[in-house]
């Protein structure tokens, strides 16, 4: 199969002069992680433990109580919505929204299915 490039696609390249933006594709990666994946991807894993144990990890290295990787910021701010919503309440864990429990197929959540999040006041040039 052939590599199928930005160009390959019709996307721009860009010049990226403010720093870690997710609209820019977040981060341009180091050797080292690309080796990483490079062989991650030739294993398959149980993905729960990979979780649990790269969280401790991250945890011990940051000096933090617990860690938890996620796919990126947007996923991050989502658990950390449902974090402040049910704070240590397992009942409410339970009742948070979930493809598993959707609506459509017989399933009803108790609690909001929508976060508004008030927007920022400063402005970008």
């Amino acid at each position: 199969m052939n590599v199928v490039t930005y160009r390959d696609l019709g996307v721009r390249r860009v010049v990226n002069g403010g720093g870690t933006y997710t609209i820019l594709g977040g981060s341009l990666m180091s050797p080292e992680v690309i080796e990483a994946m490079d062989k991650a991807a030739r294993h398959f894993v149980l993905i729960d433990e990979l979780y649990d144990k790269a969280g401790r990890f991250l945890a011990e290295i940051i000096g933090s109580e617990s860690a938890y990787v996620t796919s990126g910021a947007a996923a991050g701010l989502v658990l950390a919505t449902a974090a402040c919503i049910t704070a240590k309440d397992v009942e409410k864990m339970k009742r948070l929204p979930s493809h598993l429990r959707h609506p459509k197929r017989g399933h009803r959540s108790e609690i909001a299915e929508e976060c508004v999040v008030e927007a920022s006041t400063s402005s970008r040039g």
